[in-house]
């Protein structure tokens, strides 16, 4: 299980420095000349989400000249606002046993993600590349219950885990990753578990010519 409360802290603070660095993409798009790429390693690292249920992640990349330039990606992402760590969330119990045993008052649900992913990098210009790939995301769902005798929870509310529920599923991700500097590059893209759209902003780190 990743540190959900280190991903709570930090995963806000990461969010605002990519909104800031994307500010800057329309301008650099209209600078986009189609210079050629030139075959050679080049490695990124850096923050990547899957707006909006996953807002917390990292990734790394590698472009070689391979074919005329080939590159693997890879990321895990999770979500920030777990009900697991919630003060009234109840381990012992289970939303299956709630309904069976108590009968409480189901009031609303919640899931949260976490996946890994690897996708191929196809360098079309100097200044942009295209990536297409997948993965496993898997959720977990909880529920929130009510005890109108308020035995149970904070003044009768408390998080439970539904496992029934729970469960992973194969995503599907592609999009683009622009180049913004000589050692900023943007990522932009989409992806189907969750269904979210893909942004990061990657340091660069350029290797030798192929």
């Amino acid at each position: 299980m990743m540190n959900m409360g280190w991903i709570g802290r930090h995963g806000r603070v990461g969010l605002v420095v990519v909104v800031l660095a994307l500010m800057d993409v329309a301008g650099a798009s209209a600078q986009i000349v189609g210079r050629p790429w030139v075959p050679m390693y080049r490695f990124g690292a850096g923050y990547v989400v899957n707006a909006p249920r996953m807002m917390a992640g990292g990734g790394l990349y590698g472009i070689t000249p391979i074919l005329g330039g080939l590159g693997l990606y890879v990321d895990v992402k999770a979500g920030v606002d777990s009900p697991r760590k919630k003060s009234n969330f109840n381990a012992s119990l289970t939303a299956q046993q709630v309904d069976n045993q108590f009968g409480d008052m189901f009031f609303t649900g919640k899931s949260t993600w976490q996946s890994f992913n690897a996708a191929l990098i196809r360098p079309v210009t100097a200044e942009l590349m295209l990536y297409l790939g997948g993965g496993w995301a898997r959720h977990t769902d909880y529920a929130l219950y009510y005890d109108r005798q308020q035995v149970r929870g904070l003044d009768g509310y408390y998080w439970v885990e539904d496992p029934q529920t729970s469960g992973g599923q194969a995503n599907v991700m592609g999009g683009l990753i622009l180049r913004l500097g000589a050692n900023v590059n943007a990522m932009f893209g989409g992806e189907t578990a969750p269904k979210g759209f893909t942004v990061g902003l990657f340091l660069t780190f350029p290797g030798a010519p192929g």
